[in-house]
């Protein structure tokens, strides 16, 4: 009785404490909201990976609660897949909330045409660009930026103390998963990433993203067009190839995610294992068999076809 009273009397912020601190006394960690996260995509992210920043603005402080949910997570004691999941869903839902707040900073109305041409790599901010800059979120109980858990948690890049929460085994899939807000992201999904689903994600993700005419087609006989992420991630997909799967390298790798459907699927999978095996990012950067493009501008859904 005594403490329904008690309960009765605090504020929310109060409530939160109590709840925080007993959580954390008995040695368990609170989870993130997947659910929030879950109505917002549900709500905001469009089937073909456009975002409704509109509607996210109007949605911001539901967005800053789910946020706010990783603050007590222990990934010390999670699996892998779990560690990915939470990790994907946080670097999409802060990877929007930056934006919302760079847009509020330089006074850009979300609905104006000066908002639909931001372009993703020319936003700065204080201390640095939108990923390593000073737009960080407390994650059980540090200052993380974007940067720190793409590279740092999810890749397994980390030093020091962060090095215990990150991701043990790099997964190069992450890759069509992680998403930077511009139009040559692999889309973002309009599902939120869990322990149980995250590997069939990953999988329906890179199958959808290097099948697709928009990130890899064919230029002529000799040329693949092919979205940037692979060139800059190269060592990611070939060392995993090499030695996780004794493929012969990234082509064999991203080849055997093609769709028996896409277009010039026999000539993509010979040019893919032909030319993208076990190269360098030298050769590859001086190479006549690919075409490396990136499209940074924002992917709202205006801006989508």
């Amino acid at each position: 009785m005594k403490f329904n009273v008690m309960l009765k009397g605090m504020n929310l912020f109060k409530l939160s404490l109590l709840l925080l601190f007993t959580s954390t006394a008995n040695g368990q960690s609170i989870d993130p909201d997947t659910d929030l996260w879950q109505s917002l995509l549900t709500s905001y992210v469009k089937s073909n990976g456009g975002v409704d920043y509109i509607g996210f603005k109007k949605s911001e402080a539901k967005l800053d609660r789910f946020i706010q949910t990783y603050a007590a997570i222990k990934p010390k004691a999670m699996t892998e897949n779990k560690k990915k999941a939470l990790y994907i869903n946080i670097y999409n839902a802060m990877m929007i909330k930056n934006i919302l707040r760079y847009a509020a900073s330089k006074k850009i109305n979300i609905n104006s045409s000066e908002f639909l041409q931001l372009k993703i790599n020319d936003i700065k901010i204080p201390g640095g660009n939108i990923w390593n800059g000073e737009y960080q979120i407390n994650m059980a109980g540090y200052k993380v930026t974007l940067d720190q858990i793409e590279h740092g948690l999810i890749r397994g890049e980390s030093s020091g103390e962060l090095k215990l929460l990150s991701v043990v085994k790099l997964d190069p899939r992450i890759h069509a998963a992680v998403n930077c807000a511009a139009l040559s992201c692999p889309r973002i999904r309009e599902i939120a990433y869990t322990e149980e689903n995250v590997d069939q994600l990953l999988d329906e993700n890179i199958k959808a993203y290097v099948s697709s005419e928009e990130h890899f087609h064919k230029i002529s006989d000799n040329k693949l067009f092919a979205n940037s992420i692979v060139f800059w991630y190269y060592s990611d997909f070939d060392d995993f190839a090499q030695n996780s799967l004794k493929l012969k390298g990234a082509g064999s790798y991203l080849a055997s995610f093609l769709k028996p459907e896409t277009k010039d699927l026999a000539w993509k999978k010979k040019h893919l294992v032909t030319n993208f095996d076990d190269r360098n990012k030298i050769s590859l950067r001086l190479s006549s068999a690919f075409e490396f493009d990136y499209n940074w501008k924002i992917n709202d859904i205006r801006n989508k076809k």
